[in-house]
């Protein structure tokens, strides 16, 4: 039986983490995010992480990159991420619309792969609204928005996809997870998986790879990918003092109305190491 939780990853190949390591082709918009590290405070640098890197030359030396996708919960702007997509950072940059903001690392939760981050600005934020009742059920109809393949699609394009709850429990039937057929791309991670009324239910963590498991069982796997639920999330806002919004959820709206109601809160995540 393989073992619960995230430490089984690190024996099992074929469940990936959806941050993504920037590859060097130094694009104009790298040198905006590095300028706006410079600045950042030495509050950002977090745990050693495992994860694979590639490099970025500048002249300060070498400098990774890795993206991921973030949502803001609180009024003042605290930030829930993935711990995977920010860990061991020199600076955390985010992108809001057209804006770019310093965070900070204000605490996590490595059991269940979480991270709470604060904007370094004393300006009021729209923040996403989970979900109180009713509980999701199996088959329902779910919206993931996120900012996948940033150096190929760029910082400034959310993407929306849309599936259903495939199953009610994750990888290994790990109950602290659903499983969804939203498709999802590396710089996902992070990012809020929401329901037809726009409210959170969960937040994007990892997929199963295709790859891997083709060549274990010689079937491509389609669209199994996996959210961590907002019962565990909220437990960690609860215990860091954060004051988030929450409410029933009744009425359905449109895709394209969720997908723009969420450029207010979802912001593309850069970590510089």
């Amino acid at each position: 039986m393989l073992g619960k939780g995230w430490k089984a990853k690190k024996h099992i190949p074929y469940l990936w983490s959806l941050q993504l390591d920037e590859k060097a082709k130094d694009p104009l918009w790298l040198d905006e995010i590095e300028a706006v590290v410079k600045s950042q405070s030495a509050n950002s640098v977090v745990q050693r992480s495992d994860s694979k890197q590639s490099d970025r030359k500048s002249s300060q030396g070498t400098q990774t990159w890795m993206s991921s996708s973030g949502f803001i919960v609180s009024s003042v702007g605290h930030v829930l991420t993935t711990l995977h997509g920010v860990k061991d950072c020199e600076g955390i940059v985010g992108f809001l619309k057209d804006n770019v903001m310093k965070l900070m690392l204000v605490n996590s939760d490595p059991s269940n792969d979480l991270a709470l981050l604060l904007v370094g600005t004393t300006e009021s934020f729209r923040q996403a609204v989970f979900r109180q009742a009713p509980s999701p059920r199996l088959g329902e109809s779910v919206v993931t928005v996120g900012f996948p393949l940033q150096s190929v699609i760029g910082y400034t394009q959310r993407n929306v996809t849309t599936g259903v709850i495939s199953a009610l429990a994750g990888f290994d039937n790990d109950s602290r997870f659903y499983q969804i057929s939203a498709p999802v791309q590396q710089g996902n991670s992070g990012g809020p998986l929401l329901d037809r009324s726009g409210h959170v239910i969960g937040m994007i963590v990892s997929k199963l790879s295709a790859l891997q498991v083709a060549g274990l069982t010689g079937d491509i796997p389609q669209n199994i990918n996996f959210a961590i639920k907002t019962s565990i999330v909220r437990n960690f806002l609860e215990a860091n003092g954060v004051s988030f919004s929450i409410t029933s959820s009744e009425s359905e709206e449109s895709i394209p109305d969720i997908g723009e109601q969420t450029a207010d809160y979802t912001m593309a995540l850069y970590c510089a190491r």
